[in-house]
């Protein structure tokens, strides 16, 4: 997918990661040792670039960061009624600290058959929250965060 300036040059691609952490066309297996179980990592492994790759999200301007989050959303559609998709995650790595093969920063997303038991647990529970509360769980956090002001 490739996103244009007025101008007809690019702007935006978003493309298969050259390094995939998924395989994307194995059928998944299962398998289990002890009180462990595993499956084999199969699904999509995107990146996006944008033009000027070597600035940070927090540094592209308005219509840069917009154009972004449109791809992202453009990759969901696109994905989400896939068989083999049930779960999408947003992220932007940077630098080889955070896991990217090249320092410069990269938003990318996962596509994969499974949800993580973790964003499931964390889900479950926010569903807990709101039929209890009838508040969101994350805008109750993030409102005590900004009241009490602790570095």
């Amino acid at each position: 997918m490739i996103y244009r300036r007025k101008d007809g040059d690019w702007s935006l691609r978003v493309f298969p990661n050259k390094f995939p952490a998924f395989s994307r066309h194995r059928s998944v297996k299962h398998a289990e040792d002890g009180p462990y179980f595993m499956m084999d990592g199969v699904g999509h492994h995107e990146v996006i670039v944008t033009r000027d790759h070597s600035r940070q999200i927090a540094l592209l301007d308005p219509l840069e960061v917009a154009e972004v989050i449109d791809a992202y959303q453009d990759r969901f559609i696109s994905l989400m009624n896939k068989r083999s998709v049930n779960y999408i995650e947003i992220f932007h790595n940077h630098g080889r600290e955070a896991g990217a093969s090249i320092e410069h920063p990269i938003p990318s997303s996962w596509q994969f058959q499974f949800t993580s038991p973790g964003i499931k647990f964390e889900l479950d529970g926010a569903e807990e929250y709101w039929e209890a509360n009838r508040k969101c769980v994350f805008c109750t956090m993030a409102e005590w965060e900004l009241n009490i002001k602790k570095d």
